[in-house]
């Protein structure tokens, strides 16, 4: 084996080694991706499902039937 045969063998080695290595960091960011896509749904669906809870207890019907509740409750354990 000659210098310009080792000289291809060593290039090619790195060119391998260099697709290898940026294969495996595109495959990292597509998983990332993937799931900062997921958890941004999640806290989607989670500020929706806190505005709904933030307006049922901030209704005042909500206070008024919470009471009358409360009421019923008392009444229930003195009988």
């Amino acid at each position: 084996m000659n210098v310009f045969e080792f000289v291809i063998i060593l290039v090619i080695a790195v060119l391998a080694f260099q697709l290898w290595e940026t294969k495996i960091k595109h495959k990292k960011t597509v998983t990332e991706d993937a799931e900062d896509g997921k958890l941004q749904s999640q806290l989607t669906d989670l500020e929706s499902r806190i505005e709904v809870l933030e307006r049922i207890v901030t209704d005042s019907q909500y206070d008024l039937n919470r009471q009358f509740k409360d009421l019923e409750d008392d009444d229930k354990g003195t009988v």
